[in-house]
Protein backbone atom coordinates (compact mmCIF):
# COMPACT_ATOMS: atom_id res chain seq x y z
CA UNK A 1 0.00 0.00 0.00
CA UNK A 2 2.78 2.29 0.90
CA UNK A 3 4.35 1.31 -2.50
CA UNK A 4 1.44 2.04 -4.46
CA UNK A 5 0.71 5.61 -2.59
CA UNK A 6 4.49 6.36 -3.41
CA UNK A 7 4.43 5.59 -7.07
CA UNK A 8 0.87 7.37 -7.52
CA UNK A 9 2.39 10.87 -5.52
CA UNK A 10 5.52 10.73 -8.15
CA UNK A 11 3.30 10.05 -10.85
CA UNK A 12 0.83 12.84 -9.52
CA UNK A 13 4.16 15.31 -9.05
CA UNK A 14 5.43 14.43 -12.43
CA UNK A 15 2.00 14.99 -14.09
CA UNK A 16 1.95 18.58 -11.85
CA UNK A 17 5.43 19.49 -13.61
CA UNK A 18 4.84 17.95 -16.88
CA UNK A 19 1.61 20.49 -16.65
CA UNK A 20 3.76 23.51 -14.99
CA UNK A 21 6.11 22.75 -17.97
CA UNK A 22 3.31 23.22 -20.54
CA UNK A 23 1.69 26.35 -18.71
CA UNK A 24 4.86 27.84 -19.20
CA UNK A 25 5.89 27.12 -22.85
CA UNK A 26 2.18 27.84 -23.33
CA UNK A 27 3.01 31.81 -21.94
CA UNK A 28 5.94 31.69 -23.37
CA UNK A 29 5.04 30.93 -26.93
CA UNK A 30 1.94 33.27 -26.22
CA UNK A 31 4.48 36.79 -25.03
CA UNK A 32 6.87 35.84 -27.96
CA UNK A 33 3.65 36.02 -30.80
CA UNK A 34 2.79 38.92 -28.76
CA UNK A 35 6.12 40.58 -29.45
CA UNK A 36 6.04 39.52 -32.62
CA UNK A 37 2.30 40.80 -33.62
CA UNK A 38 3.48 44.44 -31.86
CA UNK A 39 6.47 44.19 -34.09
CA UNK A 40 4.49 43.63 -36.97
CA UNK A 41 2.42 46.27 -36.35
CA UNK A 42 4.81 48.57 -35.72
CA UNK A 43 6.48 48.17 -38.92
CA UNK A 44 2.66 48.20 -40.64
CA UNK A 45 2.07 51.77 -38.85
CA UNK A 46 5.29 52.99 -40.27
CA UNK A 47 4.33 51.78 -44.12
CA UNK A 48 1.05 53.13 -43.74
CA UNK A 49 2.70 56.62 -42.58
CA UNK A 50 5.11 56.53 -45.45
CA UNK A 51 1.99 55.76 -47.80
CA UNK A 52 -0.02 58.74 -46.47
CA UNK A 53 2.93 60.61 -47.24
CA UNK A 54 2.96 59.31 -50.23
CA UNK A 55 -0.35 60.05 -51.21
CA UNK A 56 0.09 63.94 -49.61
CA UNK A 57 3.19 64.03 -52.19
CA UNK A 58 1.21 63.06 -54.89
CA UNK A 59 -1.94 65.21 -54.43
CA UNK A 60 0.36 68.44 -54.28
CA UNK A 61 1.61 67.10 -57.53
CA UNK A 62 -1.62 66.78 -58.73
CA UNK A 63 -2.78 69.78 -57.49
CA UNK A 64 0.43 71.35 -59.35
CA UNK A 65 -0.21 69.92 -62.76
CA UNK A 66 -3.89 70.83 -62.51
CA UNK A 67 -3.02 74.22 -62.48
CA UNK A 68 -0.49 74.40 -65.05
CA UNK A 69 -2.78 72.37 -67.40
CA UNK A 70 -5.43 75.10 -66.59
CA UNK A 71 -2.70 77.70 -67.61
CA UNK A 72 -1.72 75.89 -70.40
CA UNK A 73 -5.46 75.51 -71.58
CA UNK A 74 -6.12 79.68 -71.06
CA UNK A 75 -2.61 80.16 -73.08
CA UNK A 76 -4.23 77.62 -76.23
CA UNK A 77 -7.46 79.82 -76.49
CA UNK A 78 -5.42 82.95 -76.26
CA UNK A 79 -3.42 81.78 -79.05
CA UNK A 80 -6.48 80.46 -81.08
CA UNK A 81 -8.30 83.84 -81.19
CA UNK A 82 -4.73 85.67 -81.60
CA UNK A 83 -4.36 83.24 -84.69
CA UNK A 84 -8.06 83.43 -86.10
CA UNK A 85 -7.50 87.32 -85.67
CA UNK A 86 -4.35 87.04 -87.60
CA UNK A 87 -5.89 84.94 -90.71
CA UNK A 88 -8.68 86.90 -90.84
CA UNK A 89 -6.20 90.16 -91.11
CA UNK A 90 -4.51 87.50 -93.99
CA UNK A 91 -7.64 87.22 -95.33
CA UNK A 92 -8.56 90.72 -95.64
CA UNK A 93 -5.15 91.90 -96.94
CA UNK A 94 -5.16 88.64 -99.86
CA UNK A 95 -8.39 90.49 -101.03
CA UNK A 96 -7.52 94.00 -100.80
CA UNK A 97 -4.58 92.96 -102.64
CA UNK A 98 -7.13 91.00 -105.14
CA UNK A 99 -8.99 93.96 -105.59
CA UNK A 100 -6.08 96.32 -106.69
Amino acid sequence: LSSHISTQTNESRLFKQMMERKQQDLESKKHQEGTELRSELQMAMEDNRALRKRVLALEEENARLRGSLRSSQQRSKIWEEDFSQLQETHNHIVESYTEL
